[in-house]
């Protein structure tokens, strides 16, 4: 068998790339020119670099590829081919994963990370190759605001003097010590704690979609700081993303969280948007059960595999 080269991929040929990567077994040519059009526009959105590609040859001819977009908090994230629409096996792959790898660690990033679907058993073979292993199942989830029927109805106050305050650069330790906290025993991605610092992490949550301070919002019981909520808007679509919620171990199973969350939808009505989506942990079942609860539905599912470059937080 003739071998692989692997090769940065030029600028004309980025389409190209994304083509393959994106490109879903049983999906139309027009669609997936527009899956590429959307791609690149959000990553111009957020300003993220889209000349990290590479191609994968044999014999002249692209067999596979990848894209690498890097985000502020230090954390890459790599796109693959679905396993299902290359003639590539599974060691092929992790060749080519191998070798975007050492490019990776090379620069700043900490945390490299890639989604595939759950029936990608190939592509799973291929990073776990790849000194990749599986960090979670990811369900996305999005509420429609424009249901009428999904207007909720008023939530419990958890109790205490209550306070909502928004993010600045004076409050941003208080921020950073209150995510910090609400770490200690979450159900979400166990595997990252302790693998970033409070400094990356932020970023990272920035820089999901567009960051607007009113939108981080932190909640004090009693002057205590309690629970926080992280908006980002998305650049393409009318719709919140929730970057990240969560409470503070001393004011849960309280109620604590429902709150939270519905002060977060009320925001993204108050603001017009028409919905709310998020990333989950399939195995977090109380935070499941709260999503469920207030109408959240799944529109995807994605195996979360991560790679660990050798600096520490």
């Amino acid at each position: 068998m003739s071998t692989i080269n692997v090769r940065t991929a030029r600028d004309v040929e980025a389409r190209t790339v994304l083509r393959l990567i994106l490109a879903v077994p049983g999906q139309s040519a027009g669609d997936i020119e527009r899956q590429v059009s959307s791609f690149m526009d959000y990553a111009r959105a957020l300003s993220l670099d889209l000349n990290r590609q590479w191609m994968a040859e044999r014999d002249g001819h692209c067999v596979s590829a990848c894209t690498c977009l890097e985000s502020p908090g230090r954390t890459a994230l790599l796109f693959v081919p679905h396993g299902a629409t290359t003639g590539c096996d599974a060691e092929t792959i992790a060749h080519i994963l191998q070798h975007v790898v050492r490019d990776v660690s090379t620069r700043m990033s900490r945390v490299v990370q890639c989604l595939v679907a759950p029936n990608d058993d190939k592509n799973q073979q291929a990073l776990l190759q790849s000194r990749f292993r599986q960090l979670a199942v990811l369900r996305y989830l999005e509420c429609d605001l424009t249901d009428s029927s999904n207007r909720g109805s008023p939530t419990a106050s958890p109790g205490g003097s209550l306070e909502w305050v928004t993010y600045d650069r004076e409050r941003h330790d208080d921020f950073a010590k209150l995510i910090l906290a609400t770490y200690q025993d979450s159900q979400d991605c166990r595997g990252l704690a302790g693998v970033r610092t409070i400094e990356d992490i932020i970023a990272g949550h920035k820089a999901t979609g567009r960051f607007e301070p009113h939108r981080w919002s932190m909640l004090l019981s009693d002057e205590r700081p309690a629970a926080c909520v992280l908006l980002v808007a998305n650049p393409l679509r009318p719709t919140l993303e929730l970057a990240y919620m969560g409470v503070h171990p001393d004011f849960r199973r309280c109620g604590m969280g429902r709150y939270v969350l519905e002060h977060g939808l009320v925001q993204a009505r108050r603001e017009r948007f028409s919905a709310v989506t998020l990333a989950v942990d399939a195995s977090n079942t109380p935070a499941r059960r709260l999503y469920e609860g207030r109408r959240f539905r799944q529109t995807l599912e994605r195996r979360a595999m991560i790679c660990l470059l050798n600096s520490s937080p």
